[in-house]
């Protein structure tokens, strides 16, 4: 099987292979979007498994690959895989593996659409972060706890937790200030503010380009996000620029996680065919994108004239108190002919404070 390294060739015992493995495993879960042609999910599967084989009961390395599991599911960790790795972490009484539980607990209740459940799981896990000082797992934390305040509409908390981040990564790797950069341009995407992100695109471009030598999604997302302020304030010129400048960093297999701000490109040409095509791609990993992918998908669907995908997707989430609320209740407003619900979504997007969105409506409902 690929991936598998026959033991023969192994001098070590079974609980260095277990860790082995187990790293190996949990590692690539967590940077899975770092490589030029998208990871093959079925390698951590089988990393996982084989450690799994090979470890203790209540071992470090069984909790690893179980952490390992729950993670590479791109929508959503069951319920059950996400309470046996935080019963075996607990057990181990290991802050570092209580927080990843807790960090794959808050990945898998954003992606299944419980941004409530995301938010309170991510502070249970900030509430841990005192009793550990790897900035590397620090960042992380943060990076994860932003887009998921974000979805239930704490926007001064998620800017505070992108300065923690961008204040660490200084200490860390040119990758590390990449993701800094993409949590400011993601909260903006959220917004709508598109001066802001603008503002932020030659800050981008740097910090792209001294990361050039490491493989991330987040190299032509950000571009793409800056293509997107650029198109919205009017700057066609600059907007295909960036546009251009993100396919050739794109690789291979990424498209899914590329199709949020494509989408908002596509909504702002009056590019239907395209949006067609993005929309019907799943959506995965969609915390680490945050909550502008629903939105964008939203508002695709009311374009194009998608009674029946909003009525699949908008109602879950239609939840109060979200930042997705006044996207789904707009949408659904459309689909029902119901001017109430219109209504409803305006007055939400006013209150809070997304502006640039709000106006929206009315373009959006004369369709692409």
């Amino acid at each position: 099987m690929a991936g598998r390294v026959p033991l023969a060739q192994h001098p070590h015992d079974d609980a260095e292979r277990a860790e082995t493995y187990a790293l190996l495993a949990f590692q690539s879960s967590i940077r899975s979007a770092m490589w030029s042609i998208r990871l093959n999910m079925d390698l951590i599967e089988e990393w996982a498994t084989r450690a799994l084989e090979l470890a203790e009961e209540g071992s470090e390395a069984k909790a690893r690959a179980l952490l390992a599991r729950a993670n590479a599911e791109l929508t959503g960790a069951t319920d059950a895989a996400l309470e046996e790795a935080s019963t075996l972490a607990d057990a181990l009484d290991s802050a570092e593996l209580r927080s990843f539980a807790l960090g794959a607990r808050t990945q898998a209740e954003f992606d299944r659409r419980r941004f409530d459940a995301a938010a309170a799981s991510s502070d249970a896990r900030l509430a841990l972060l005192s009793q550990i000082d790897d900035p590397d797992h620090l960042c992380e934390a943060y990076e994860a706890a932003a887009p998921a305040v974000a979805a239930v509409c704490r926007f001064d908390e998620a800017r505070r937790l992108a300065e923690l981040h961008a204040s660490l990564s200084q200490r860390l790797s040119p990758h590390h200030r990449v993701h800094s950069v993409s949590l400011d341009l993601e909260l903006a995407d959220t917004l709508g503010d598109w001066h802001g992100l603008a503002a932020q695109t030659d800050r981008a471009l740097a910090a792209i380009d001294a990361n050039l030598a490491t493989p991330c999604v987040r190299n032509p997302r950000d571009l793409l996000l800056c293509s997107v302020a650029h198109l919205c304030l009017g700057d066609e010129p600059r907007a295909s620029e960036l546009e251009r400048d993100s396919s050739r960093l794109a690789g291979e297999g990424h498209d899914t996680y590329l199709s949020g701000p494509r989408i908002r490109i596509g909504l702002v040409r009056g590019d239907r065919s395209a949006i067609e095509q993005l929309v019907d791609l799943p959506v995965e990993r969609a915390l680490v994108w945050g909550p502008g992918i629903f939105a964008a998908r939203l508002d695709a669907f009311v374009a194009l004239g998608m009674r029946d995908r909003i009525e699949l997707e908008a109602p879950e989430l239609a939840q109060a108190g979200t930042t997705a609320e006044p996207f789904a209740l707009r949408a659904l407003g459309y689909a029902r002919r119901d001017d109430e619900l219109l209504v409803r979504g305006d007055e939400l997007f006013a209150s809070l404070g997304l502006g640039w969105h709000r106006a929206q409506t009315e373009r959006l409902l004369a369709g692409v």
